[in-house]
């Protein structure tokens, strides 16, 4: 067989057992439910900020002032160094508000503010934990030397590697049409309560296309598809890549400007506008053409180390 054939070989075999051990639908299920989540938050956000609209609307009812006119006035908001802030339009800033979390919940915007949600906080665990599993499950079930025999090990982690592709593009993308599609009903069952319609503003535009954010949400997840399918297969551990994952993007401090972290970040908030229900950190700024440069390095290293050590590992052992 060619390395091509090969390649389509692991490929379909990965995705065959994934589908057939309902590990493709586990992931599925547990995207769904951290959508759901988001749903429920954003939901549960315009609630609220109806709720605080109205009361300051009731202020200044009972205090005699023209609602029209205060809404009609500018809005002042002075930032202060420790984060804080003061405003000289409680009512239109309660209003803007209230108008912002609804138009987050536009189909033209759910998608958006669900990939910051989803991929920026879950899916770099997720995926790359996902990929360690993919690069291990065949050494845990002592299944790795029979495929080795008629497939060389660079047609396995190739193969496995598009395989992880595959699945993180079609997963995600049945959990955001499934967004998309859920954010009708939620705005139908919000339109039972509260008159939307009357918020209906056009407070801000987000600034870049749909097509560019997936862009740039693909290379983000492949970054951490590679180092936890890397650390998985070169340990021949799912717990490796998951502590590694976890401990990074969990527990410790960014630890500089050319942090990945930091430098993802630097790239979300060029494309994203991260005015939904998920705020990601300030970045430190950094020189984007360098922060991609080490991104791709990045890639190329760990795929680099994965291929050099499985090349001086015999298949079997």
């Amino acid at each position: 067989m060619t390395l091509t054939k090969n390649i389509s070989y692991i490929v379909k075999r990965e995705l065959a057992i994934q589908w057939h051990s309902k590990r493709i639908l586990f992931l599925i299920v547990v995207l769904l439910i951290f959508c759901g989540i988001h749903l429920f938050g954003m939901y549960s956000q315009i609630v609220q900020n109806y709720d605080i609209y109205v009361r300051t609307k009731e202020f200044f009812v009972e205090d005699g002032f023209d609602i029209v006119e205060i809404l009609r006035e500018d809005l002042t908001v002075i930032y202060q160094e420790d984060g804080s802030f003061s405003i000289d339009n409680p009512l239109k800033f309660d209003f803007i508000n209230l108008a912002i979390s609804i138009q987050n919940l536009a189909p033209k915007n759910i998608v958006s503010n669900t990939l910051e949600y989803i991929v920026f906080v879950f899916g770099t665990l997720i995926f790359g934990i996902y990929a360690g599993y993919l690069a291990t499950h065949d050494f845990k079930s002592k299944t790795y030397k029979f495929i080795s025999i008629k497939n060389p090990q660079m047609a396995i982690i190739i193969g496995k590697l598009i395989t992880a592709v595959i699945i993180k593009v079609t997963t995600l993308g049945f959990v955001l049409i499934f967004t998309f599609i859920c954010s009708f009903i939620v705005k139908a069952i919000i339109r039972n309560h509260i008159p939307i319609h009357l918020f209906a503003i056009d407070v801000f535009n987000y600034d870049y296309g749909l097509t560019v954010q997936l862009m740039l949400t693909f290379f983000v997840l492949v970054l951490y598809i590679c180092i936890g399918f890397s650390l998985g297969f070169i340990f021949k551990s799912i717990i490796v890549p998951t502590i590694t994952l976890f401990t990074y993007g969990l527990i410790l401090p960014i630890l500089g400007a050319y942090d990945l972290r930091n430098i993802v970040s630097h790239f979300a908030h060029q494309f994203f506008s991260f005015r939904g229900r998920f705020v990601m950190f300030t970045p430190i700024q950094i020189n984007s053409f360098l922060g991609a440069i080490i991104i791709l390095f990045t890639i190329v290293f760990f795929l680099a180390l994965t291929f050099l050590v499985v090349k001086k590992r015999s298949a079997y052992d």
